[in-house]
């Protein structure tokens, strides 16, 4: 089964693809880097609402994933099959509770012509030409394992000493 190995190296009140993903298939040939974010957007484009005021971003951990077709955004991954999954920070969309649902990896600047958007509402964003390559990877259905690891942030503030690895 293939892995996604998201690192997050970045906060989330920055423009662009900060952190890493690295992706491991599985017959174990040479792993492929690149660019990705683990964030959504640093504020909604229509209003300037602050991230943690406006979305959900997903926890560290490590959660199932599915190759799907989506009508937002094309070809992409489903994380935990659209159920439920940890967040950073408490939810305004789930009545402040820390979880976050629907959340997918995708291509990152989608619907936008600003540079460094990511297209995120609390979705995994990947730069191109790194999504085109993990998308020829997988099959529609198509199951792997996505791992978000890293420091751990509250509210774009390190909370030092607690990571995932």
């Amino acid at each position: 089964m293939n892995k996604l190995i998201f690192t997050r190296e970045s906060l989330p009140s920055k423009l662009g693809y900060n952190d890493t993903l690295v992706i491991v298939d599985e017959i174990g040939t040479m792993p492929i880097k690149g660019k990705c974010s683990t964030w959504p957007n640093p504020f909604r484009a229509s209003n300037g609402t602050p991230y943690y005021a406006a979305y959900g971003a997903i926890d560290l951990g490590e959660y199932r994933g599915r190759c799907v077709v989506n009508d937002d955004f094309g070809k992409c991954i489903l994380i935990n099959n659209g159920d439920p999954i940890p967040a950073v920070w408490p939810n305004k969309n789930h009545e402040w509770k820390p979880i976050i649902d629907g959340v997918f990896a995708h291509e990152g600047g989608l619907k936008s012509v600003e540079t460094g958007w990511r297209g995120s509402a609390g979705c995994l964003t990947i730069e191109q030409p790194l999504y085109g390559v993990l998308m020829d990877m997988f099959r529609v259905l198509e199951e792997c394992i996505i791992i978000v690891r890293g420091k751990r942030y509250e509210l774009g503030l390190i909370n030092k000493g607690v990571e995932y690895a």
